[in-house]
């Protein structure tokens, strides 16, 4: 009788195996398992395009990802620290800034995708904005 050998995702620093087979009698492997190489950290891919911003103390990350649905860009945040060697930066895992409603992302039909993290104040006031965003027809998508 054939019994499963369970894998093991791999994360972003250890390996995984995938599923194998071996017969439950003798425990002759049936289908070997294999290594699933360590995922690592990117944050970007040809699927998702990306366009980044820098805090002005290099401490924080703002990028532009399509990476939740493929369609919609969505405005991620990580935090840069030095690793436990002390010497290499190190990326904390992107982040969505929580909203007060969390489908906000998902209802919004526009997609703003271009973040600038900044130390300065913005030359743009919110009701300038608010109007904007009320009288500006939405790009169609097919």
């Amino acid at each position: 009788t054939e019994e499963t050998i369970p894998g093991k995702t791999a994360t972003c620093t250890e390996t995984g195996l995938t599923d194998g087979v071996k017969c439950s009698v003798c425990g002759n492997v049936i289908t070997a398992q294999v290594e699933i190489p360590a995922n690592g950290h990117s944050y970007t891919t040809e699927e998702n395009g990306t366009y980044h911003s820098w805090s002005h103390n290099s401490r924080w990350i703002a990028f532009a990802s399509k990476r939740y649905d493929g369609q919609y860009g969505r405005v991620y945040f990580a935090h840069i620290n030095t690793a436990a060697d002390g010497k290499s930066p190190m990326m904390s895992k992107p982040l969505v800034m929580p909203q007060a409603d969390p489908e906000m992302d998902d209802l919004n039909l526009r997609s703003f995708n271009i973040p600038d993290l900044s130390n300065v104040a913005t030359p743009i006031d919110t009701e300038t904005i608010n109007r904007l965003v009320e009288h500006t027809q939405a790009e169609s998508f097919q």
